[in-house]
């Protein structure tokens, strides 16, 4: 009985679903971002953006995930090519399922051209 209520007292971490995935669709740059759980900390978002990136600055366009800070398409390694992207992806930290329902905008400047919210895919 003690090894029993031993073995249970102890808190196990979650079990993280990799490859669950969500996506946004985002109609003012007709693009998609995928985002998909490749690790148990990690997720990878795979996108393009086929029109309104009209100049190849990419210092001056952003991505912003809900309330997290923007980040320009340079930091994040997507590549410009008027009118839109290359196909792109980018790792980093979180969980699919925290994101899912979490606003998703693409930014000039800081004028917000197209924005979607994140759905289980």
């Amino acid at each position: 009985l003690f090894l029993i209520c031993l073995v249970f007292s102890h808190a196990s971490p979650l079990p993280r679903d990799v490859g669950d995935k969500a996506v946004v669709e985002l109609e003012g740059v007709d693009g998609k971002v995928t985002f998909t759980q490749v690790s148990e900390t990690n997720i990878e978002a795979d996108g393009i953006f086929k029109k309104g990136i009209t100049e190849n600055t990419p210092e001056r366009y952003f991505v912003k995930l809900g309330p997290l800070a923007k980040k320009s398409f340079k930091d994040v390694g997507i590549k410009i090519v008027p009118p839109g992207t290359k196909p792109w992806k980018s790792t980093g930290q979180g969980l699919v399922k925290q994101i899912i329902g979490v606003e998703y905008e693409i930014l000039h400047d800081d004028d917000v051209i197209a924005s979607g919210i994140i759905k289980s895919a």
